[in-house]
């Protein structure tokens, strides 16, 4: 009975480490697919010293391509790498068996390395990873004793599953290398500020590129939180114009006097934004909120370049760039008598469109990365990163309030993890999971959606009787993604579906 319930628990342990790892298979990032797999195996086989390294199969050399040690100094790391090569992974990689020893530093295949005996090294195994061709080897270090059974099926076995999770994870680098279609822009840019490599981003870019060096105006059009700010800042920065001034105006509730004194200055406040942006660039936020009285105006600085100080007086010529910005889309607005056709149809010949979030999956994952980033420079905490689990729920999620919703539940979930002493954010770490007795009225819609999601899971969870692959299959998605949605919302099973 002992040893059926022992082998009960082997399986469930193998089962939780096929499912960890399954959820790794998401990254497309060498280093935190490395990071993740080695904490994971170093965890779970009670192993104090862990090296994994991954060859590229496009790659003929015998070096390895990427690698990485935990529980190593600089100086034993080098001194390992040696030995490991020569001897314990040469031999792995030629047999495609685990190679062990109870103590390394009593055995007399070793007794001729010198930093096995100076490392004291106990308990060793080394398993090949890829069992038709080596794809990378991965090597463990025991403290006094030789590792268990249970220690080496669990080595196997995460050899055995990490290794198609690798060979994706390369071919997905590979393809990212090769086919981010922005690096090729990126380069020809002296200021880049913006994050993302999707088509989408790539447009953008051309059309910074193109429109940056000559004075035409340029309407940015795209809903809140989208980053219409930096690109207007980079076609400044990147233009003739950069070495003038960039003076942003938010039109946003200002009546016709406010907005007035705020572009065009008067006799008590004297020069206005105009005037401050003389060789530069004048940046107008949410266009669409000009009172329509304001907008000849406006159409008079953009058609000829020239408007009068204080709304009076004689008209004096304007030397500068007016990039403007608006969630709505002004020709539709002027065919509706509800904006300016002049001012409009000034615009009409620069006007990008920049999609919302949702449009640019492919931007989800770097943004999420450099939001972390930027937290921990920020708030001077010591560097964290998130998970390929963390990354995958951001972008399963909807973001109405696009990049800069998604800027607010990373950094709140950085900080969360900063306070509490860890360095990797989990799924479970961006949203809360306490939502339950919170009023409806209360809640963002990020929040409202996630207490939808969850208690709709749940339900399927239970009425499929906890089969994932019967759940994946009534919502439409893929087993992963289940088996992410259940770490993020940390639901576990219990006696009913309530």
């Amino acid at each position: 009975m002992a040893d059926h319930e022992g082998e009960r628990r082997s399986l469930e342990r193998e089962r939780e480490l096929y499912l960890r790892l399954l959820e790794l298979s998401g990254e497309d990032d060498i280093s935190r697919f490395l990071t993740d797999a080695l904490a994971l195996i170093v965890e779970t086989s009670g192993a104090t010293r862990g090296y994994i390294e991954l060859y590229d199969p496009a790659d003929r050399s015998d070096e390895p391509r990427w690698w990485l040690a935990e529980g190593f100094t600089d100086t034993e790391l080098a001194a390992a790498r040696e030995y490991l090569s020569s001897r314990i992974i040469a031999k792995a990689l030629a047999s495609g068996e685990l190679v062990e020893s109870a103590s390394a530093v009593h055995d007399l295949r070793y007794a001729d390395l010198e930093s096995v005996q100076r490392n004291d090294i106990r308990g060793v195994l080394c398993a090949r990873i890829g069992r038709d061709e080596p794809i990378g080897v991965l090597y463990l270090e025991g403290a006094d004793a030789a590792f268990g059974e249970a220690d080496r099926r669990r080595c196997l076995a995460f050899a055995r599953y990490v290794g198609p999770f690798a060979v994706r994870v390369v071919a997905r680098h590979r393809a990212c290398v090769g086919g981010d279609p922005t690096l090729p822009l990126r380069a020809k840019l002296a200021v880049d500020l913006l994050v993302g490599r999707s088509s989408a981003i790539a447009e953008i870019l051309e059309k910074i590129i193109e429109w940056a060096d000559d004075d035409v105006p340029v309407l940015l059009q795209g809903p809140h939180g989208v980053g219409k700010d930096l690109i207007g800042a980079m076609l400044h920065a990147n233009g003739g114009r950069r070495g003038g001034p960039f003076v942003r105006v938010s039109c946003a509730g200002l009546e016709v006097p406010e907005l007035e004194r705020a572009l065009l200055g008067d006799a008590v406040h004297g020069g206005g934004a105009v005037a401050r942006a003389e060789g530069g660039v004048l940046f107008l936020e949410h266009l669409h909120e000009v009172p329509q009285q304001f907008q000849p105006a406006l159409a008079e600085l953009l058609e000829v370049g020239r408007y009068r100080a204080g709304g009076f007086g004689r008209s004096r010529r304007a030397d500068v760039r007016v990039i403007a910005s608006t969630e709505l889309d002004l020709g539709r607005l002027a065919r509706g008598d509800a904006f300016d056709p002049g001012l409009a149809r000034a615009l009409a010949a620069r006007t990008l469109v920049v999609p919302p979030l949702t449009a640019r999956l492919d931007d989800i994952s770097p943004l999420a990365q450099h939001f972390c980033a930027r937290t921990c420079d920020r708030d001077s905490l010591p560097p964290l990163r998130l998970s390929g689990g963390a990354l995958r729920i951001l972008e399963a999620q909807e973001w109405p309030g696009n990049a800069r919703e998604l800027e607010g539940v990373v950094a709140r979930a950085t900080r969360l993890v900063a306070s509490r002493g860890g360095s990797i954010v989990e799924a479970q770490h961006l949203f809360p999971d306490d939502l339950d007795g919170v009023p409806e009225d209360d809640l963002t819609w990020q929040e409202a959606t996630r207490r939808f999601q969850r208690r709709f899971l749940i339900k399927v969870l239970y009425e499929c009787d906890w089969s994932i692959i019967k759940v994946a299959k009534r919502l439409g998605v893929a087993r992963s993604h289940v088996y992410n949605l259940i770490q993020s919302f940390g639901l576990q099973r219990t006696g009913s579906g309530s």
